[in-house]
């Protein structure tokens, strides 16, 4: 009977044991997720702010910085000194590469634009540009009052050497004698964001990727272009392939 009695105590003692393993392995387990999943989403929201202020400085600030120069230098310029003003806004489109660099004035609508051609040699055009009237479009409407910095929702270039591309517009207003005299812009290339992106990439997050939507949510920047879908990339369809992939 003694051993009998010895024998379920120490049954108990190992049952008591194993579930105090048990437990504790389970609670382990959990702390160890926790701490994983918390890894992840501290590694996600370092590339979505890193992302953000990558986007932020080309499309604001830099972008500001260079259209308030040109707007500064072209306001004391003559309005049919056109050379110089070509001159100027070919520098900026060299420089910082935007695909496009225009200026169009108030009074007369003439509009001049200098394209980012690499290793360009022929010279400046002396003339005004031989293009429809601009001071109808949106985002001179807009720019004009806003009397700011405008930049514009993506968009697909339809016409010139960027047909086809993606792009947004900056723009801002320039003054002659304190007088409203015209918009100057920029158009800057939306997909080559994903470029830069790639130095965020983790291997701890191999399927993690950065999307740009505008505000409507349609996403027009992806690393891995959707096909063979219809209508527009949404975030749901962009998510469902990124998976996949």
């Amino acid at each position: 009977m003694g051993k009998s009695l010895v024998t379920k105590l120490i049954g108990v003692v190992v049952g008591i044991f194993i579930i105090l393993i048990a437990t504790l392995s389970f609670f382990n387990y959990k702390n160890t997720s926790n701490d994983v999943s918390n890894i992840y989403k501290g590694l996600q929201q370092l590339a979505l702010s890193s992302s953000y202020t990558t986007i932020n400085i080309t499309m604001n600030i830099e972008a500001k910085q260079h259209l308030d120069m040109l707007a500064e230098y072209i306001g004391q310029l003559d309005e049919n000194d056109i050379i110089a003003q070509r001159e100027m806004l070919f520098h900026i489109a060299e420089l910082v590469q935007y695909p496009s660099v225009y200026i169009t004035y108030e009074e007369t609508g003439k509009t001049l634009t200098e394209d980012f051609v690499p290793h360009r040699k022929t010279p400046l055009s002396r003339q005004w540009d031989d293009k429809p009237d601009l001071r109808g479009r949106n985002w001179y409407v807009a720019t004009k009052n806003a009397n700011g910095l405008l930049v514009t929702p993506s968009y697909v270039s339809q016409v010139g050497a960027n047909k086809g591309k993606i792009l947004s517009t900056a723009a801002i207003p320039f003054y002659k004698n304190g007088k409203f005299a015209g918009v100057i812009a920029v158009d800057i290339f939306v997909d080559g964001f994903q470029e830069r992106f790639k130095n965020f990439k983790r291997p701890e997050l191999p399927s993690m990727e950065v999307f740009i939507a505008d505000n409507t949510g349609y996403i027009f920047s992806r690393e891995h272009p959707i096909e063979n879908t219809n209508g527009k990339p949404t975030f749901r369809r962009c998510s469902v392939a990124s998976i996949k992939e």
